[in-house]
């Protein structure tokens, strides 16, 4: 599976992904998405029942990045190594958070170019985790 950069944030957050390499705006990581069965019967009084699963499902990253119209999408479209790299930083009550990094295995699940927007044309980039996301 292919990996290189693929933006910068000015906060110091990177993404890497495939072969592109993009102007980053935004990054929100994947979120996480935990099934419940329910297990409702006979007895219950008036309230439904659930048990939680021990499977997660994982989401998709969510990526805001600079239009290339001449990017052929079709190159990032099969399954890559993802690493979204967040830098050290100062927490609210002043100490110091260590860097984290989030590595997961992803494909492009959607890309979608918007029109210019004070000057700057974006899209955004949907890549869905396909199994753990491991944080470091």
């Amino acid at each position: 599976m292919g990996q290189s950069n693929l933006a910068r944030l000015g906060t110091g957050i990177t993404v890497a992904f495939h072969s592109i390499t993009l102007e980053l705006y935004k990054a929100d990581p994947p979120d996480y998405k935990r099934e419940f069965a329910d297990v409702t019967h006979m007895q219950s009084v008036n309230t439904r029942e659930f048990i939680a699963h021990d499977l997660y499902t994982p989401g998709g990253a969510q990526l805001d990045v600079a239009f290339d119209p001449s990017l052929d999408v079709s190159t990032a479209m099969g399954s890559a190594y993802m690493t979204i790299f967040f830098p050290t930083r100062t927490a609210a009550d002043g100490t110091s958070q260590p860097a984290k990094q989030w590595s997961f295995s992803a494909a492009l699940a959607e890309y979608k170019g918007t029109g210019p927007m004070e000057e700057k044309m974006t899209a955004s980039m949907q890549c869905k985790a396909l199994g753990k996301i491991y944080i470091t």
